[in-house]
């Protein structure tokens, strides 16, 4: 698709847009900072100075704090990723409220940029199949089921390498000599 929005779901929530095949940065190149969305007026403060912001709901950060105040257990997102595949009830609940904020953000995304699809490839997506159905469930109640294709790729720990090597290399081959003017030097 030519409008697509990729997003990255680790410590932190990005994004990244293409718009018509393009990548879009910004005015300020800031764009894709949805991880600093207000999704909770009033909520926990965030490290960017603002409170309630979308990456400290469903983060893998924010996994691991609410497993923890779930049940007091300390474990690694992996660890609770691997639970929720083994189908862990704790795990699974937690991991709900996860897809709840994950979904309020990309609800906001899809009414504001109307991607024709959006990718997830990135740490939640070691649960795929739970984080489909969650994010599914919780969209589609409120989008029609034709307004964004929702595509969970199974966790690639080499996908952000492979894609800014596409970048550089996209650039090196549309405008070679502007490239090597500017880079290679």
């Amino acid at each position: 698709p030519s409008n697509l929005c990729c997003v990255a779901t680790y410590k932190g929530i990005g994004a990244a847009f293409l718009n018509d095949g393009e990548p879009y940065r910004g005015g300020s190149l800031r764009a894709g900072e949805i991880g600093h969305m207000i999704v909770e007026p009033n909520g926990i403060p965030c490290r960017c100075g603002a409170r309630g912001c979308l990456e400290n709901y469903c983060s893998t950060s924010a996994l691991e704090r609410l497993y923890a105040e779930d049940g007091g257990e300390k474990r690694g997102a992996d660890e609770i990723l691997a639970l929720v595949n083994g189908g862990d009830a704790r795990a699974l609940r937690v991991f709900g409220s996860v897809c709840d904020y994950l979904s309020i953000g990309l609800i906001n995304l899809v009414r504001t940029l109307d991607p024709d699809e959006i990718v997830i490839p990135d740490r939640l997506a070691i649960a795929a199949d739970a984080l489909k159905e969650g994010l599914e469930k919780r969209m589609f109640a409120v989008l029609s089921r034709n307004a964004v294709k929702l595509t969970v790729r199974k966790y690639d720990k080499t996908a952000t390498l492979r894609g800014a090597n596409a970048v550089v290399f996209g650039h090196a081959l549309s405008e070679p000599c502007t490239f090597f003017e500017k880079y290679v030097k």
